[in-house]
């Protein structure tokens, strides 16, 4: 196994978190790629068509910058939106003097400047805090290392999506959030809340895929699709990231976020097997972590997990630790496991209203 999350709990001291500090800001203040400037220029630009086809294209070339290309265009650096096990990972290889441990969840979950990432509630709300242009604040999220995972990331490509059609001058008249009013969260499928701690700012353009009746869209070519892991994944994977996935569909064609994959399109019947695929994986590192934790708080009863405690979830753990489904176990299991949801997402509509702030 190659090295990844310290297993041992210790708290670092007060000079090592400093030390580990310095070594994080030395670590990311690399040059940014010849490809990666050339993408933030395309952003900067937009398109002579604003249309959805261009709204696709940029919402996939997204997909590609930080996914299946990501080598290209960050290189070995942890710049850009990983999942928290991997910046963890990453970082633990690199620095395994001065981890990132299970106490270190500002460690786990950064954002850049001018960035907060809290967890509010058991959800994570990602708020960009300055008056700049948005688009500067949207930069930043390729500039820096930032965890997300992927009900956040699909989110994220409708953003930059947009800056692909309008460009960034543009982008900025229509999309003028004042400071710590742009907020992306884990819960897409819902308006904002009173408190604008829960939500997506961009629901007003999804529709129920079973509701509409217009016949020129009862093809939908955007939709956002939530797609089920088997119930026991989190049994198996303490800490994984593949419970459910939150994936961009384009006409037939499902992306996922996934920064360490080659591959990131599948059709319905290929994502499904990626699922297995991804529960059938051993146990990494963080998995351990996580479950060392439980074992040392056994009494604790986390509110994401009430009413069980750690201990009882760590005992169900240790029965599927090596649970693996074959793909007729996996076609037999299908009744076990929440159908997928989606929500259309209306391009048409979210262009038109752009065009009124022109």
């Amino acid at each position: 196994m190659e090295a990844g999350p310290s297993l041992d709990l210790q708290m670092l001291s007060e000079q090592q978190k400093k030390h580990r500090t310095n070594l994080w800001l030395a670590e990311h203040e690399a040059l940014v790629s010849t490809l990666l400037n050339a993408y933030l220029k395309r952003l900067e630009e937009g398109s002579v068509k604003r249309d959805e086809e261009s709204f696709i294209e940029g919402t996939l070339l997204f997909f590609k910058v930080i996914g299946s290309k990501r080598g290209e265009y960050f290189g070995e650096t942890l710049n850009g939106p990983l999942y928290p096990n991997q910046i963890t990972e990453g970082w633990n290889q690199k620095h395994p003097q001065r981890p990132i441990t299970a106490w270190d969840q500002d460690m786990s979950w950064p954002c850049p400047p001018g960035w907060s990432s809290e967890d509010i509630q058991g959800s994570r709300v990602l708020t960009y805090q300055e008056t700049k242009p948005l688009s500067e604040g949207l930069d930043k999220l390729l500039l820096y290392p930032v965890a997300m995972d992927c009900a956040i990331v699909v989110q994220l490509s409708k953003w930059f999506g947009l800056r692909y059609v309008y460009g960034n001058r543009d982008f900025n008249i229509i999309f003028g959030y004042g400071s710590g009013k742009f907020k992306l969260t884990q819960n897409w499928a819902r308006p904002f809340n009173e408190a604008a701690t829960d939500g997506n700012l961009l629901y007003a353009f999804y529709e129920d895929c079973s509701q509409i009746t217009d016949p020129l869209t009862l093809r939908p070519r955007v939709q956002t699709v939530i797609m089920y892991n088997h119930p026991t994944y989190l049994a198996k994977h303490p800490a994984g990231s593949e419970e459910l996935h939150n994936a961009l569909k384009i006409d037939d064609c499902f992306i996922a976020f996934d920064p360490a994959a080659s591959r990131i399109m599948f059709s319905e019947t290929e994502f499904d097997e990626r699922l297995r695929q991804k529960y059938n994986l051993p146990r990494d590192s963080a998995d351990l972590e996580r479950l060392l934790l439980w074992r040392k708080l056994p009494h604790f009863v986390h509110p994401n997990y009430a009413p069980k405690s750690f201990g009882i979830m760590a005992e169900e753990a240790d029965e599927y630790e090596n649970k693996q489904f074959s793909e007729t176990e996996w076609k037999d299991a299908q009744i076990e496991r929440e159908q997928a949801r989606s929500l259309h997402f209306n391009v048409a509509k979210l262009l038109n209203f752009c065009q009124k702030f022109l």
